[in-house]
């Protein structure tokens, strides 16, 4: 059997994207400064304090929206997309934003919500 083309291209991404669990209660920023693009921030069930801050790559998951809770401080978006050229994949997620922020702003790129609830002060999205 022979790979070739796309096909190639996109064993060879998986191969080299990786899963970085975070259990509730741990910091997030070291976790999101180690994302590569194609990787996978996973959260586990629970409170998650502070923000993501400005994702450029990638994908955050969570055991299931109300399950998995990201909590901003105040002053502060849970989660800010600037993936200039690409997307950045939000699943199975609550995401609080701290007064007066929206929960999530997307500044450029895509942001692609599955099973995504959002609650902000200012509002749930910009």
């Amino acid at each position: 059997m022979t790979v070739e083309g796309p096909v190639l291209l996109l064993l060879l991404l998986s191969a080299l994207s990786a899963t970085v669990e975070v259990p509730a209660g741990a910091p997030l920023a070291p976790a999101v400064a180690r994302l590569g693009a194609g990787d996978v921030l996973r959260l586990g069930p629970g409170v998650h304090r502070g923000s993501l801050g400005a994702l450029a790559r990638g994908a955050v998951e969570g055991a299931g929206m109300g399950v998995t809770v990201i909590e901003a401080a105040e002053g502060e978006p849970a989660v800010i997309v600037a993936a200039s050229a690409g997307e950045v994949h939000l699943r199975g997620l609550t995401l609080r934003a701290g007064a007066p922020r929206c929960a999530l702003a997307v500044e450029s790129g895509t942001a692609i919500l599955d099973d995504v609830a959002l609650s902000g002060a200012a509002c749930a999205a910009s």
